[in-house]
């Protein structure tokens, strides 16, 4: 089969084109990931530090306010299953430390070391 020129050139701007935009998208793809981890990253972090403000004021014999409702709200999510978890299991049930909160902190602090 026998091709002129033009038919080749254009064959070759085709696969060209093509063989961009499978690279762009690929570059778009890791983009997106990459923004993906990062997100999930900062937010992990914000709930762990949230979570680490929530425990150092509960030493302080200071009444509940709005700080306490806000980091109750955002940190409660990621401790309710450990602690439901705790209370059909029956671990830690007569220790006065609030043993599930510790367990989510560690996990969500190690999800963030492998992210």
């Amino acid at each position: 089969m026998c091709r002129d020129a033009s038919t080749g050139i254009r064959l070759l701007s085709f696969y060209a084109a093509v063989i961009f935009f499978f690279r762009r998208n690929v570059l778009t793809m890791e983009i997106i990931f990459a923004l993906t981890v990062l997100t999930i990253r900062f937010i992990l972090s914000a709930v762990t530090l949230a979570m680490f403000v929530r425990a150092v004021l509960s030493f302080f014999p200071i009444e509940e306010g709005a700080i306490h409702s806000f980091l109750a709200l955002i940190t409660e999510p990621f401790i309710l299953p450990i602690r439901i978890l705790f209370d059909k299991l029956n671990i830690a049930t007569g220790i006065p430390l609030d043993i599930p909160f510790f367990v989510s902190y560690l996990l969500l602090t190690i999800l963030t070391m492998f992210l």
